[in-house]
């Protein structure tokens, strides 16, 4: 049975496969996480120095978050290198007054923690999640620019949802995203998606079809196709994951400009990860007879 997600989760496994400990260059990561007992009250940090383009560069850049977790309540906050700064809160308040079990009012905000003459942003909205179906709403309090995102998962193995944002001045819609992921054997997962490139019209954009296939309990494969209809560009991916042994596992995946990245990670005790990423321009080796710098990163996860 597929799990119903967010519309942002509704391809995790290949965003797992093919995006996620892929941190190139000078890259730094630290989580820390500590929770009570009774798991009423949690805290974790995030703090992130290194990003990577489509095309396997590093990009340094600097984040961290704060999440607090209390009760029913809710709290992260994240600041990014360029100054900005953003608070994001759940309650389920509303849930005592009206006993409807699973909604939750959400609060956003967005400001800059160096002084500018940028605005800050605010949003207001609900949260609402059962058995079948998430949906979110968000409105922003200053141009009552509308944000909504659904899925629903309309059988056992069949999960379909679009996020769609709408400029209420101008009543365009400036994104207008759906997808659909069907999990055709218990171990193969396809997925569809279309992204929005337009935000004046609405025009046709990327279109992206995924798959997933857990090929053994150690071992997954995955694929990406992306056409940029508006570009007429084709751009694809391919994964691989090993896991060699309940300690340590192995990733692997090539883009079509041919640059190869690679991540090791290792579990050196109960409380920390390591991970070894490192990558190579397949293309540049071959056609052009010349070696690249290999890009070098160091992921250090704790827990405590």
């Amino acid at each position: 049975m597929q799990k119903l997600e967010n519309f942002g989760d509704l391809f995790k496994h290949n965003k797992e496969l093919l995006d996620d400990d892929y941190n190139h260059g000078q890259a730094t990561v630290l989580k820390t996480k500590s929770k009570s007992n009774d798991g009423s009250f949690e805290i974790s940090s995030t703090l992130k120095q290194s990003t990577q383009n489509q095309h396997g560069e590093a990009n340094v850049g600097l984040e961290s978050k704060l999440k607090f977790i209390q009760g029913g309540q809710t709290w992260e906050c994240a600041l990014k290198q360029d100054g900005s700064c953003s608070w994001d809160g759940k309650s389920d308040f509303l849930q005592r007054y009206i006993n409807n079990k699973g909604l939750q009012v959400v609060f956003h905000s967005t400001n800059q923690a160096i002084p500018s003459s940028t605005l800050p942003t605010y949003k207001v909205g609900l949260d609402f999640v059962n058995d079948q179906l998430r949906f979110k709403l968000l409105a922003n309090v200053q141009n009552w620019a509308l944000e909504h995102n659904l899925t629903y998962q309309a059988r056992s193995n069949f999960v379909f949802g679009y996020n769609l944002a709408l400029d209420s001045r101008s009543s365009n819609l400036t994104k207008y995203d759906a997808g659909l992921s069907w999990e055709a054997t218990p171990n193969v997962l396809l997925g569809l998606k279309h992204e929005s490139t337009s935000k004046d019209t609405i025009k046709l954009g990327k279109v992206l079809l995924q798959l997933h296939h857990a090929a053994t309990a150690s071992q997954s494969l995955g694929a990406e196709f992306v056409l940029d209809y508006h570009k007429k560009v084709l751009e694809s991916r391919f994964g691989l994951s090993h896991k060699i042994n309940n300690d340590s596992s192995v990733k692997f995946k090539v883009n079509h400009h041919g640059f190869l990245d690679a991540v090791f990670k290792h579990k050196l005790s109960s409380a920390a990860t390591l991970n070894v990423v490192t990558g190579y321009n397949l293309k540049a080796a071959v056609h052009e007879k010349k070696g690249t710098n290999l890009p070098f990163g160091l992921c250090l996860d704790l827990k405590f």
